[in-house]
């Protein structure tokens, strides 16, 4: 009967820990506001509004100017509680299909072809699910409702969840 529960508890202690999923650049899910301060030195510490979770879960980490395709974006790390969640790069400017175009076309290049691509009244979106486990969404708006052009990355096996 010792036998069974040593085995048991050894068994236990040996079980990996889950592993983080990579987000933008060198952050991962799961990282602390410190962490990704010194994993990004260019960001910096902010504390933006927000509900705590979800798409309104805080900015607590933010690069106020960073370069794609020769455009300067935003970079918002965002937090669910003490946590990266995800990440949301923003065009700091009105958008255009060519700035989608040419987002689109770099991320093609880097993570192969998207898995899915639309529109819809809005603008249209495009997604990538990447080997290591990370949904990159790209998003165009461009109607009179809504302006912008942004990627987010996240944890593709939290990203469906929202949906049960």
């Amino acid at each position: 009967m010792i036998h069974r529960i040593v085995i048991f508890t050894l068994s236990l202690t040996s079980t990996p820990a889950l592993a983080a999923t990579p987000l933008f650049q060198n952050t991962q899910s799961g990282m602390t506001v410190e962490q990704v301060l010194a994993a990004q030195p260019i960001a910096n510490a902010v504390n933006l509004p927000g509900s705590g979770f979800g798409p309104s879960a805080p900015c607590l980490a933010k690069i106020e100017k960073y370069e794609i395709g020769g455009a300067n974006y935003e970079v918002c790390f965002i937090f669910q509680g003490s946590k990266l969640s995800h990440v949301r790069v923003e065009l700091n400017r009105d958008p255009s299909r060519f700035d989608y175009m040419s987002v689109l076309t770099l991320l093609r290049s880097r993570y192969g072809p998207e898995l899915s691509e639309g529109a819809n009244e809005l603008g249209r979106k495009a997604e990538w699910l990447t080997k290591d486990g990370t949904n990159i969404a790209l998003h165009f708006h461009n109607s009179s409702l809504i302006q912008g052009l942004n990627i987010s990355y996240s944890d593709g096996a939290k990203a469906g969840a929202d949906k049960l």
